[in-house]
């Protein structure tokens, strides 16, 4: 999902939260859920090795054998029109022969080197939510109760778990803030592979301490210093990340401002099911309710993400008084009381 950036990846940025937490698993190799992503500790690693890739190699075929040189005729011995004329037609037959049997294994993709049948491509998406203050409390409620009573060892498991997040996070439409998209390119399994683990150990980089983790079928719960909230901060935010990789394709959000197409992406995430869904990883973060995170907090430690359109976002208006938003069928506004009446959208 596209931000701008080359790598599709979200950056780090110079500092970070103190608290998160995630959960998550699968196979980009085909295998059953939990097989081989990994999962536990706290970081996904440098280095190039990320295990379970698929790696095409050149494995010729048992029938054609290549053209070896030979001629198993009388050789030409000169003085007959007749026989130089026989030997370049034969000559002529076999490279036609040759050329017609690699050009129908190059057409079937039968082992050729760096090719891949399109069935193994994997598409990766990503979403990232920043969520504000009247849902930031529910939505980590849901994601914790997720990541403790989940099932991320087997493919229906991970389905239900994506399901659910997605559902948590569309309900929670109206306290959308920012959001920023990764789109990637259906790509070989390795390279699919790569991008994923980049774009989660970006998004695990924003806090020091990991509360809670769920990774193919083991769980880890850690502690971190005593947090505590100021005033200035605020009831704060929640940045959910939610990234998805799939056997089959997921069309990409063009315009991650307009709620209507992270409402479309997120429908497409309730849809896939155990056969459809390679992997999955869900980061969200603060994971304390102490541990606060400011707007301004926000903007710092993601600068790409982009606030949402007020007006895409459906059934919200703003109060006349206070100028926060809420739902448009509530009679007064939630957070100064004020009449409904005057409540107007956002021009």
């Amino acid at each position: 999902m596209s931000l701008g950036l080359p790598a599709a990846v979200w950056p780090c940025a110079a500092v970070a939260q103190s608290t998160g937490g995630s959960f998550g698993g699968g196979s980009f190799s085909g295998g059953g859920g939990g097989g081989d992503y990994g999962g536990g500790g706290g970081g996904y690693g440098g280095g190039g090795d990320y295990g379970g890739g698929y790696s095409p190699t050149y494995q010729p075929s048992s029938g054609y054998q290549g053209y070896d040189g030979g001629y198993g005729g009388t050789p030409y011995e000169g003085g007959s029109g007749d026989g130089f004329s026989a030997l370049c037609c034969c000559f002529i037959i076999f490279v036609l022969m040759a050329a017609v049997m690699l050009l129908s294994r190059f057409r079937s993709g039968d082992a050729v080197r760096g090719t891949v049948p399109s069935t193994n491509r994997i598409d990766v998406s990503g979403l990232m939510l920043a969520i504000d203050w009247r849902a930031r409390k529910h939505v980590q409620g849901q994601l914790e109760r997720l990541a403790r009573e989940g099932d991320t060892s087997t493919r229906d498991g991970l389905a239900r778990m994506a399901r659910e997040t997605a559902l948590a996070l569309r309900r929670a439409e109206l306290s959308w803030l920012y959001g920023s998209v990764l789109n990637a390119l259906p790509a070989a399994p390795q390279d699919a592979e790569r991008v994923f683990r980049r774009a989660a150990a970006e998004a695990r980089a924003k806090f020091r301490y990991e509360l809670i983790r769920n990774a193919d079928g083991s769980s880890r719960v850690s502690s971190a210093p005593t947090q505590r909230s100021s005033r200035e901060e605020g009831e704060g935010v929640v940045v959910v990340t939610l990234l998805v990789a799939a056997h089959r394709e997921l069309i990409d959000v063009a315009d991650v401002t307009n709620a209507n197409e992270v409402r479309h992406l997120l429908d497409q995430v309730i849809a896939l099911d155990g056969d459809s869904l390679a992997v999955l990883e869900v980061i969200w973060s603060p994971a304390d309710d102490a541990d606060r995170m400011s707007t301004a907090e926000l903007e710092v430690l993601y600068p790409d993400l982009r606030r949402i359109n007020e007006e895409t976002v459906a059934g919200r208006v703003f109060c006349a008084y206070c100028a926060a938003p809420f739902a448009k069928e509530l009679n007064t506004c939630p957070h100064c009381g004020a009449p409904a009446g005057d409540a107007r959208p956002r021009s």
